[in-house]
């Protein structure tokens, strides 16, 4: 079936991808990681977290980073570093890259990554064109509390300290880097600030104010205080502390909390008619087309979400304006493996669906990554986007028991079977007579933020690719 969608302004289109994330350092080692049901969650090791209630996290590898950044973004000698015209005025360095507090330097390394995916050039970038959105959740509580025993023991502040803290610092620093002059934005809403920086970016292209838009999330907060203060809002799970692997469960009878995470994912956003054009000389791949964006605010309370999922019923029916309801094969769920938050998430998605046949396939993958706050939205765009691309999308990890409390919220009807929750270590591939047309990324975050972006796979012509960058072909199951 054909589902010919109507367009508002600018058609907007994904040509690069790049991650930095607890499974991996680029976006070929999470997909596969995830994919052969790998967990990124480990007891902490970039501290000594004893005596802490909670232990466990989902790390990224600093140390990879680190290397990463000396020999792949500072080292190169491709035109990723010289994105576009004018970066003699750049009044930045490597060495204040490597001061800069991790956020930083995980956004630039992502962005490095989907630049050189997508094959940007100067020969076919407008630097005044090309916009930067990266979201945040939090600033950086390791540079705070290092700044604050500075202060009590009477020694002098960094020049830095108030630039290293802004929110829009990540993006500042990928514009910077890169000699990006459009428009410049950071979202701060919470667990929902990657997703609303991929709406925000779409939009901008939309309506013309940039043609191509570098757009994600960042986030780097394994900190003690930040541990002690989501354990003290409980929301963090306490269980399996011998096996942290095991401990992030959406959707699971057993989950008990989210595990905290860190890391960044950035895509490039693009006019659909200039990647076309520049596909002649720079083959790329195009991974799907973004057509709706949808967001709302419970207006109910600070950290819990809405009981009966209003707000998040309604950002899914934003971002489906235009779009038959039949045409949605798979939402990746904001899940987080709370117990209420999930309930309430899964009560949003049936409603939104009702007595649809087939039902849409749920997954989370926060089951593998843990929840990286800002950058989540992000990271699970990208992780929907590649399940557009390739047809294929791996279960929730640690997904073992279903609760029947979602199976029976997941419904309106008691004439379905609900919604199709994909578990641990199962993997669902649409068939070619029946492919995945649309796919659905939820995000919502404290203070009652909500978000959903519509993904759309576009014809194989459209997305075929030549350079030889991360396609996905031969995926690990």
């Amino acid at each position: 079936m054909s589902h010919e969608l109507v367009h508002a302004g600018r058609r907007v289109v994904v040509t690069g991808i790049g991650m930095v994330s607890p499974l991996g350092l680029c976006t070929r080692m999470c997909w596969d990681a995830l994919f052969r049901g790998q967990s990124g969650v480990q007891r902490i090791s970039v501290f000594d977290p004893t005596g802490l209630p909670v232990q466990i996290a989902a790390q990224v590898d600093r140390a990879g980073v680190l290397e990463r950044l000396e020999s792949q973004v500072f080292a190169s000698k491709t035109t990723s570093t010289a994105i576009a015209t004018g970066l003699h005025e750049r009044k930045l360095t490597p060495a204040d890259i490597l001061r800069a507090p991790l956020s930083i330097q995980y956004a630039v390394l992502a962005a490095h990554e989907a630049i050189q995916d997508a094959a940007l050039s100067p020969a076919t970038l407008n630097a005044t064109d090309s916009g930067v959105v990266i979201g945040a959740g939090m600033v950086s509580l390791s540079d705070l509390v290092e700044s604050v025993n500075r202060h009590q023991s009477g020694r002098h502040l960094s020049p830095h300290f108030v630039p290293r803290i802004l929110l829009n610092a990540a993006a500042g620093y990928v514009a910077l880097w890169f000699g990006l002059k459009g428009p410049s934005l950071s979202p701060s809403t919470a667990c929902a600030a990657g997703a609303h920086a991929i709406g925000d970016a779409y939009r901008l292209i939309q309506r013309g104010d940039a043609t191509v838009c570098i757009a994600g999330g960042t986030e780097a907060c394994i900190h003690e205080l930040a541990l002690l203060g989501f354990s003290r809002a409980r929301a963090l799970t306490t269980q399996f502390a011998d096996e942290p692997e095991q401990s992030s469960r959406p959707f699971d009878r057993r989950r008990s909390g989210f595990v905290l995470g860190e890391g960044a994912c950035v895509l490039v956003l693009e006019d659909l008619e200039h990647a076309r054009t520049r596909r002649q000389a720079q083959p790329h791949t195009t991974y799907g087309e973004l057509v709706g964006y949808g967001l709302s605010s419970d207006a109910y309370h600070v950290t819990a979400p809405h009981p009966e999922g209003i707000g998040a019923q309604r950002c899914m029916e934003m971002a489906l304006r235009g779009i038959p309801r039949s045409a949605v094969g798979y939402v990746n769920a904001h899940a987080t493996s709370t117990p209420l938050g999930d309930a309430v998430e899964a009560k949003a998605i049936g409603r939104v669906f009702g007595a649809e046949e087939p039902a849409p396939v749920v997954t989370s993958t926060k089951g593998a990554t843990g929840h990286l706050l800002g950058a989540a939205g992000a990271l699970e765009a990208a992780f929907t986007l590649l399940a557009v691309h390739h047809q294929c999308v791996p279960g929730t990890l640690n997904l073992h028991d279903i609760d029947v409390g979602l199976e029976m919220s997941a419904t309106t009807d008691t004439t379905t079977a609900g919604l199709r929750f994909i578990g641990h270590h199962a993997h669902y591939y649409w068939p070619e007579s029946s492919p995945l047309r649309i796919a659905l990324s939820n995000s919502f975050g404290f203070y009652g933020t909500n978000t959903c972006l519509a993904f759309q796979r576009l014809p194989s012509d459209e997305s075929r690719s030549g350079n030889g960058s991360f396609q996905g072909d031969g995926v690990s199951t």
